[in-house]
């Protein structure tokens, strides 16, 4: 079950616009102070997330709030997100930091079962991406691994939660 729009009132929608907006910019900044890395790394980084945020607006909130008519929408939008959150996670381990706002997203664009490989996908992503830079580090590996593992529990947990409060 999604969502449906119409149940989720102005204020709803502006408190999770806000929402977004916080946890992407604490994001963006907790991997600018990083520090560290080259220049064109924090460069892309920033277009990444400026990106996301784009795509929130002109993609992800119509369908989030709006656009009950075309549900393959919510999945494009999702399938949008993956590539722009990748090449965050190519650049810094802090970019999981997103996934607060992302994963409640899944759960909100479509059914329950595509959220759930969605949340997957966009958890899998760091650890994916480490291996196929070449990352070496079993410590980060492990450690990158236990973050999508415990992220993507506690996303079936209070999405599973959520939609039969709904219910």
């Amino acid at each position: 079950m999604k969502v449906q729009p119409a149940t989720v009132s102005a204020a709803r929608r502006d408190a999770w616009d806000g929402y977004y907006a916080v946890i992407l910019a604490i994001t963006l900044a907790l991997i600018l102070d990083e520090g560290g890395g080259p220049a064109r790394s924090r460069l892309l980084t920033s277009a990444a997330f400026l990106a996301m945020g784009a795509w929130y607006v002109l993609a992800g909130r119509p369908v989030l709030f709006g656009d009950i008519e075309r549900p393959w929408r919510g999945e494009v939008y999702l399938a949008g997100l993956l590539p722009l959150f990748a090449i965050t996670a190519g650049l810094s381990a802090t970019n999981t930091f997103i996934l607060l706002a992302l994963c409640p997203q899944c759960f909100m664009a479509v059914a329950f079962r595509r959220a759930v490989v969605a949340v997957v996908a966009l958890s899998a992503t760091p650890v994916l991406t480490a291996v196929a830079l070449g990352d070496q580090d079993r410590a980060h590996l492990a450690n990158t691994a236990g973050v999508a593992v415990l992220g993507i529990a506690f996303s079936l947990v209070f999405g599973s939660w959520v939609i039969k409060i709904i219910e």
